[in-house]
C-alpha cells in the first residue's frame, strides 16, 4: 500500500462535509460501518497532533477493525478502532522493526492472494475450453 501521509486536522475539517456511506470490504457492503473520513475523525479525538502513515479497514484477530499507523511527534503507534462506534480497541507503540515485519508480511500475503487468483483464472479457462462450442 502506498503510504501517504494526512493530516488529521485537514481530514477533520474534510470529514464534516461528507455525508456516510456504505464501505466494501471481502465482497460485502456494511451500511453501519464507519466512513474512512469518520474513522479519522474518531482517530482524532483518541490521538492529538498525530499524522496517519496508513490506515486500513481489515481484519485482524477474526474481528473487522479500522487499523491505523499514526506518526506523533516522539514515536510510532498502532491504533485500532472498532469499525462501528470509533472506540478505541488497541493503541501500542510500534517499533520500526516490528513496522518493518509487518509491511512484508502484507507484501507475502498480497502475493499469495494474487497466485491465487491468477490460477483460479487459469482453472476458468480450461473450463471454458473444455465446455462444447455453442454453450
Amino acid at each position: 500500500m502506498k503510504q501517504t501521509v494526512v493530516s488529521i486536522a485537514l481530514l477533520l475539517a474534510a470529514a464534516s462535509a461528507f455525508a456516510a456511506a456504505p464501505v466494501k470490504h471481502k465482497k460485502k457492503t456494511h451500511a453501519a460501518l464507519l466512513t474512512r473520513r469518520q474513522a479519522y475523525a474518531a482517530l482524532a479525538a483518541h490521538v492529538k497532533g498525530a499524522k496517519i502513515l496508513e490506515a486500513e479497514l481489515e481484519r485482524e484477530s477474526g474481528r473487522l477493525i479500522w487499523s491505523f499507523d499514526v506518526e506523533t511527534a516522539s514515536e510510532l503507534r498502532e491504533i485500532w478502532l472498532n469499525p462501528v462506534t470509533g472506540a478505541l480497541i488497541k493503541s501500542q507503540v510500534e517499533s520500526a522493526r516490528k513496522e518493518a515485519q509487518e509491511q512484508r508480511q502484507e507484501m507475502k500475503e498480497r502475493a499469495a492472494a494474487k497466485n491465487d487468483e491468477q490460477a483460479e483464472i487459469k482453472n476458468d479457462v480450461k473450463e471454458d475450453r473444455k465446455a462444447p462450442a455453442g454453450h
